[in-house]
This record gives C-alpha cells, structure tokens and sequence, in this order.
C-alpha cells in the first residue's frame, strides 16, 4: 500500500448538463454513522437565472487537481430552498432506500437474502455484499418499514455491527472499497489544527482528495502520532474557492 502527501486542490460540481468550478459556495458531509453523504451548493448571484435546475437531476462533487478528480458525491438533487434554486441540496441513493415502504415476511433467510431484497425494491443495481457466512433464521418481518430501517433491524437481529453506505454510486454492505493508499497529515503542512472530539480526534485539514470515511490514515502530530479510522469528513469551499476540511478519526 503506497503513501501520499498533499497540496490544496479544486472543487468541481456537476448538476444536470453544468460543469461548476467557480461561481459557488458548498458543504460536503460524509459520515458512516449517517450512512449516507450529501452537499449543500449555494450558488452566486451572477449565476441565478443562468442554469436550469430541476429536482431529481444527477448531480455530483468532486475534489481534485487539474484533469485528476476524486469522485466524493454521486448523487440527485432533491430540494432548493428557494424558488431560485440558490440552495441546492445533493443526496447520494440513500435517499432511496429511506423512501422505500416495506411489507414482507422472510422465510430461513441470511441478511445478504434481504438486503438484496430491499436493494432491488428500492431500484439500487449497483451493490456488493459481503460474503461472510451468518446462520440462517427462522422467520424475519418487516411491517411497514422504510428500507433504510429494516438495515437497522438487520443488525439488531443477527446481533452484528455490518456498516452499509454508498461510495462512487455503488452501494456497500459488509464491505468498502480496496483502499490503495493510506494518506499521511502532517503537523504545520496538511493539518491546521488538531482537537480531541468526543471519543474521536478532528484533524481541520487544507482540502484532500480521496480519504474517505471507513479509511485509514496515519497522523504525525505532537498531540497525536499513529493510525486513525476515518469516522466522518466534512469539506467546504466558500465562494472565493477557499477550501477547508475536517476529518474525524478514532484512533487504532
């Protein structure tokens, strides 16, 4: 596994037939606890009234330099706060299993039974499971539930801690993608700051492409030196293009 150091990259966003590299400001949120990523795209008054945005376009961020972007949001528009669509709201396809109703009984089934289950009814094609072994059981049911809620009662059932989200528009149950590099923050170049939050550190960070949630990363910092799981990431770009990231670890 290779290692990686940094410099501040650019925001590029997509929505419908537009391409935005500058003109915006936006908020990106990753989280694994949350399962599902999302951004907040303001845009400038020079560019109301310029693009046609319509509820239910794809859309995506990326981070990145020149031609060499990381994929951080694949998703669809679902709200603007205003008529004007100033404020875009971006989802990945997590929403889809939130909206998805559920009435079913399942029969001697593994979880890997009914997560393909709730994929399909909710219209996800791009997925991969895991294919650790769980014991079959007798009778599961899903009363008038929302997909996203019977993943919960999944884990509640078999008594497992499977983490589930969507990266790069495939969805992840049991397993993540191969992390090929393993990030190095450094003290007084990449990393700003560093603060102990809750049981996990927040390292505020000048913008990286391709850490993300569920990774590892090493820390060289007087305040901590070592391996961090990556629990959440949040970046965001103000309207001059100014780029600031937060990345929440536990350490490991």
């Amino acid at each position: 596994m290779a290692y990686k150091n940094l410099i501040s990259p650019q925001v590029r966003v997509s929505i419908g037939p537009y391409i935005l590299e500058d003109g915006m400001a936006a908020e990106y949120i990753s989280s694994a606890e949350a399962h599902a990523d999302w951004c907040r795209i303001s845009l400038d008054d020079e560019l109301i009234g310029y693009v046609t945005i319509s509820a239910g376009d794809d859309a995506s961020m990326e981070l990145g330099y020149d031609d060499d972007y990381d994929m951080l949001l694949k998703g669809t528009v679902r709200t603007g706060q205003e008529n004007d669509w100033k404020e875009i709201i971006v989802k990945d396809d997590f929403w889809k299993l939130e909206s998805c109703a559920v009435k079913a009984t399942f029969l001697k089934c593994t979880p890997q039974d009914i997560v393909r289950y709730l994929l399909t009814l909710a219209g996800i094609k791009d997925f991969k499971l895991s294919d650790e072994l769980f014991n079959t059981r007798g009778v599961f049911v899903a009363e008038n539930k929302k997909a996203s809620e019977v993943l919960k009662m999944i884990n509640a059932f078999w008594d497992i801690q499977v983490e589930y989200f969507f990266a790069g528009g495939t969805f992840y149950w049991g397993c993540q993608p191969k992390q090929e590099e393993i990030y190095v923050l450094e003290e007084d170049n990449s990393i700003l700051d560093l603060e102990p939050y809750g049981t996990m550190w927040c390292a505020e960070t000048i913008g990286i492409p391709r850490i993300h949630h569920s990774e590892m990363v090493e820390i060289q910092h007087t305040l901590y030196d070592g391996y961090g799981k990556v629990k959440k990431i949040v970046i965001r770009r103000d309207e001059k293009g100014f780029i600031r990231q937060s990345v929440y670890f536990v350490p490991v």
